[in-house]
C-alpha cells in the first residue's frame, strides 16, 4: 500500500489518517510502480528490480534476490541476441483493454518510458504505431495500419478471461477472440488492417507485474512480435511454450522461489 497514492486517489484518506496508522498499526512500505503518476503522488516510479531489491532487503532475502536477478539478466541477454534490426521490427498498435471493437472504439496507449506496465515492450525495443493516448475509430486504426495489435492487460482483464482448469489458471482464448478479434474481422474497414489480415491480434500480458510475471510477459510478447526469432505464440497455451522456445529456465526460477539455490 502506497500512502502517497491513497491520499491522492481516495478522498477518505488524509495525511492525518496515514500518520495515525503508522503510529498505531505499522509503518507503510509500499510504492506504485506500474505507471508514472508523478503529477498526483509526487514521485516517478522506481524500476521493477530496484523495488524488488528494496523488498529483498526488508525481508533479508538479498541472496534470493541476486539469484533471481541472474535469471532475469540471462533472459534479457538472450532476447537482445535474437532481436531483429530496428528496421525489420513490425509496427505495433498497443490498445487499452477497455476498447470496444463492436462499437468501433479503440483506446490507444502510450508505451511509457517508466513504470513496470510496459517493461516488456521497452525490453523488446517496441514503439507504438499510435503516437498518442487517444480514441480511434475504425478509420483511424486503418490509417495507422499496425502490423500487430496487442490489447493491454488481457490476461488479467476485468472480464475475467482467466479460468480454472484442474485447479490451475488457464486463459480463455475463445472469449478473448469473440470480444476483441471477431468484430475487427467482420467490419469492412477493420478487416483491411494489416494486423487483422495477418492474424496478428493478441492478448497482452498482465500489467501490474512482478518479477515472475515479467518473465512470462516478455517471453509471450517476444513470440507475438518476432515468431521467426522466438517461436510461434500459442494463444491456447500462452504460459506453456515448447522448451526450445522458452526464454528462461522454469525449474531454476522455481528453485529460487522455493529457497533452493
Amino acid at each position: 500500500m502506497d500512502p502517497a497514492f491513497l491520499t491522492a486517489a481516495r478522498d477518505s484518506w488524509s495525511q492525518e489518517v496515514i500518520e495515525e496508522i503508522e503510529e498505531n498499526v505499522a509503518p507503510f512500505f509500499g510504492i506504485r510502480i506500474d505507471r508514472d503518476q508523478s503529477d498526483a503522488i509526487g514521485y516517478e516510479p522506481s524500476s521493477l528490480y530496484d523495488t524488488f531489491e528494496r523488498y529483498a532487503q526488508l525481508f533479508k532475502q538479498e541472496a534470493r534476490y541476486r539469484a533471481f536477478t541472474k535469471v532475469h539478466r540471462q533472459m534479457l541477454q538472450e532476447v537482445e541476441s535474437r532481436l531483429p534490426r530496428e528496421e525489420n521490427r513490425p509496427s505495433i498498435g498497443f490498445l487499452n483493454n477497455g476498447s470496444n471493437p463492436s462499437s468501433g472504439e479503440f483506446y490507444a496507449l502510450p508505451i511509457r518510458e517508466v513504470g513496470t506496465e510496459c517493461k516488456q515492450f521497452r525490453d523488446l525495443g517496441v514503439e507504438n504505431a499510435f503516437r498518442e493516448w487517444a480514441l480511434y475509430g475504425y478509420e483511424g486504426v486503418l490509417e495507422t495500419d499496425p502490423e500487430v495489435i496487442v490489447y493491454s492487460d488481457s490476461f488479467n482483464h476485468i472480464l475475467n478471461y482467466m479460468i480454472m482448469e484442474g485447479g490451475a489458471p488457464s486463459f480463455d482464448y475463445e472469449t478473448f477472440r469473440d470480444y476483441y478479434v471477431q468484430s475487427l474481422k467482420e467490419n469492412s474497414v477493420g478487416q483491411q488492417v494489416t494486423a487483422v489480415q495477418e492474424g496478428n491480434v493478441y492478448p497482452g500480458g498482465v500489467g501490474q507485474q512482478g518479477p515472475v510475471t515479467n518473465l512470462y510477459n516478455t517471453e509471450i510478447l517476444a513470440q507475438q512480435l518476432y515468431p521467426e526469432q522466438f517461436g510461434e505464440f500459442d494463444p491456447e497455451n500462452p504460459f506453456e511454450s515448447p522448451e526450445e522456445h522458452q526464454l528462461f529456465d522454469r525449474q531454476r526460477a522455481a528453485d529460487i522461489i522455493n529457497g533452493d539455490f
